[in-house]
């Protein structure tokens, strides 16, 4: 893909089938690193129903990464959440970017980079000082991404199966 890639907001509900295209896109590339994931006829919906309800309740935006034509190839989304109340209070409230996709043909062309920026400047707007995200252990490309915007790791989650 080449032409210049833009970020805006998200245009709903005119959106909304390329979110739940990009949330059947990640769970099928994270499947390989993480086995969990569902793939069925549902889960786009299903997901895309409880990031709207974040959105809606956690002063959240949604943003999107569009083609010259203004059609969405990625999409960050971005709520305000609370942790845990051991937690101090000068911690305690974050800007988590709770979804980051790119299709594929959309890659290399820094759209993580400047969705990250426009999930930032949302929580800055809203006097939030933290960010955080998540990301899969086998995801290296990733974790490198966030790694060289300043994001470090704070916990390592580990199960098993009985």
């Amino acid at each position: 893909m080449t032409g210049a890639l833009a970020i805006r907001e998200a245009i709903l509900p005119d959106d909304e089938p390329y979110f739940r295209r990009f949330i059947d896109g990640l769970q099928d590339f994270e499947f390989p690193m993480e086995p969990n994931r569902r793939r069925d006829a549902t889960v786009a919906a299903d997901y895309l129903a409880v990031l709207m309800d974040g959105v809606a309740t956690k002063d959240g935006k949604i943003f999107v990464l569009a083609d010259e034509a203004g059609t969405p190839v990625g999409w960050a989304v971005g709520m305000i959440e609370q942790d845990d109340v051991f937690v101090s209070d000068d911690w305690r409230t974050y800007g988590l970017i709770a979804e980051l996709y790119i299709d594929p043909a959309a890659r290399g062309q820094r759209g993580g980079t400047r969705l990250i920026a426009a999930c930032e400047a949302h929580f800055r707007a809203r006097g939030v000082t933290l960010s955080a995200l998540g990301v899969l252990w086998g995801n290296d490309n990733a974790r490198g991404l966030y790694g060289s915007l300043g994001y470090a790791p704070t916990s390592l989650r580990m199960r098993r199966r009985l």
